[in-house]
């Protein structure tokens, strides 16, 4: 009777024994799948954290590259795109690929001042001076911070447009009245202290360079500006 209790009871264990581990999974919760936007938002943000380490070694094509997927996960992030189109333009010297990214990003987040600067910028950049005025119009349209509605004045100014920068500084008067540059500003260009050619923050016209004893050549001409009612 003693030996057929111990094999009972070894049958038993045994038993238990096998049927832990399927008991143990039963039992066990199924892991929680987060929501799509929550995983497309720790992706993001993984990425960011991965162009900052790019970015601190230089290597500025990988900066962009994440750049392109982060603004492919989440179009609605506006940071992004102005991130994507910077690099591209300030440190890869592709200023046409940089004007592309900032339209696509437009496509997607029209209602927002930032990537109209960006444009205008850009524009700037490349002394398109009337044209970075008026995309910077598009951006003071869309309740754009005080700095922008001084940078389309002196857009404008530099384009050569003197009665409309006079206009644009009485305007920034109007509408800020504290603003202290903004009278200073009117009161030059009353005085006939005009600037145009602004001495930082464009790029120099570009030249070929000639080859070696070759005949001096014409210089080429700008890039196109991008026309702001093409959006």
């Amino acid at each position: 009777m003693n030996s057929i209790r111990f094999c009972l009871g070894l049958g038993l264990v045994g038993a238990v024994l096998l049927a832990g581990p399927a008991e143990a999974a039963r039992r066990e919760k199924p892991a929680r799948v987060l929501p799509s936007h929550q995983r497309i938002d720790r992706a993001v943000d993984q990425l960011l954290t991965q162009t900052d380490v790019f970015w601190h070694r230089g290597d500025y094509d990988s900066v962009r590259a994440c750049y392109a997927m982060i603004t492919d996960l989440d179009p609605t992030y506006v940071e992004g795109w102005q991130n994507y189109g910077w690099v591209l333009w300030s440190t890869l010297s592709r200023d046409d690929a940089a004007m592309r990214v900032f339209l696509r990003g437009l496509a997607y987040n029209p209602n927002e001042y930032d990537l109209y600067f960006e444009i205008g910028n850009l524009e700037y950049h490349r002394r398109h001076f009337l044209s970075a005025a008026q995309w910077l119009a598009k951006a003071t349209d869309r309740n754009a911070p005080q700095m922008v509605w001084h940078f389309r004045a002196h857009c404008l100014e530099y384009a050569g447009e003197i009665d409309k920068a006079k206009a644009m500084w009485r305007t920034i008067i109007r509408r800020f009245p504290n603003d202290a540059p903004a009278p200073a500003n009117l009161k030059r260009l009353l005085e006939g202290r005009i600037h145009l050619n602004p001495v930082v923050g464009v790029e120099a016209p570009k030249r070929p360079a000639p080859p070696v004893n070759a005949a001096p050549t014409v210089p080429s001409g700008p890039v196109s500006p991008v026309d702001p009612n093409s959006v």
